[in-house]
């Protein structure tokens, strides 16, 4: 099956992002994704882990995804919202449950939850948070908004977070909860992924990766499905991903963030997205991107 196709709206200035959901939607774009950074420092010294440069600068635009999305799923109505992704290990996680919950239900159900631990250590340094500690928080609070979602009275204790007995309503819906994404590649980060995720949210991947991914997080996965969402490099094919194993790539289809409604109308139209495929070339290259 072809992959979906997700558009990264991160770049796009704030005044223009209700237009270009709404122009994604009518497009035939599968969803749209908002990341997330807290602070980023003028001077960094982390070392980013998918390519020689991080795809951002101090002064990028960032937006609080959930915000975000919850704006744009008023203006939409079946397409697909995702948090491309969210830092889960710097945030309280429950707050970050009544956030995911408001989102989700005010969209109708249309959420899509992508988390990762985060890279960039000057973050945490800025927001008190200990960076050595984030994959044991990251599994927790992953616990904490599973139960939160699911339980009629949740509890939790565990070593960095303890809930009583206690009432968390609404529930998300019309499902049980948004589906977990989990980002990362490291063996650590694929036994969370085959442990808590519903899928795999992979950052700057070319297919090769890719596959070799999948086929890792299959042994680990006891032959449990998972989705698989990749953000697509330069020069890969729409075609390499798909034989790779993926079922959704998430694009930026343009050089500039003022040249967004160009680069989403040719994106569109390369893939046949709006007629299903019909028209869809045999091979499409991607030549602009970054998630």
């Amino acid at each position: 099956m072809t992959p979906g196709v997700g558009v990264n709206l991160s770049p796009v200035p704030p005044a223009e992002l209700a237009e270009a959901a709404e122009l994604a939607e009518a497009l035939g774009f599968e969803s749209v994704w908002i990341g997330e950074h807290v602070i980023i420092p003028w001077e960094w010294t982390s070392a980013y882990p998918y390519a020689d440069h991080p795809p951002l600068r101090p002064d990028f635009r960032f937006y609080d995804p959930f915000a975000a999305l919850a704006h744009l799923g008023a203006v939409t109505s079946t397409i697909l919202l995702g948090t491309g992704v969210v830092i889960l290990p710097l945030r309280d996680p429950f707050l970050t449950a009544r956030s995911m919950v408001t989102a989700d239900l005010l969209s109708g159900g249309r959420l899509l939850l992508g988390l990762g631990a985060g890279w960039l250590k000057e973050e945490y340094d800025v927001l008190g948070r200990d960076f050595a500690s984030r994959g044991r928080r990251f599994d927790e609070a992953l616990e904490i908004l599973d139960a939160l979602s699911t339980e009629e009275r949740p509890e939790y204790r565990g070593a960095h977070f303890d809930l009583p007995a206690s009432a968390f309503e609404p529930k998300p819906g019309p499902h049980l909860r948004p589906p977990f994404l989990l980002g990362g590649a490291s063996p650590a980060a694929l036994r969370r992924v085959a442990r808590y995720g519903d899928g795999w949210y992979g950052s700057r991947h070319p297919p090769r990766e890719v596959a070799e991914i999948v086929e890792r997080l299959k042994g680990l996965s006891d032959g449990r499905s998972l989705s698989i969402t990749v953000g697509a490099v330069v020069g890969a094919t729409l075609e390499e991903y798909q034989a790779a194993g993926a079922d959704r790539v998430v694009v930026t289809p343009w050089a500039r963030s003022s040249q967004w409604r160009e680069g989403l109308a040719g994106c569109a139209q390369s893939l046949g997205l709006a007629d299903g495929g019909a028209s869809r070339r045999t091979e499409h290259r991607i030549t602009v991107s970054a998630l």
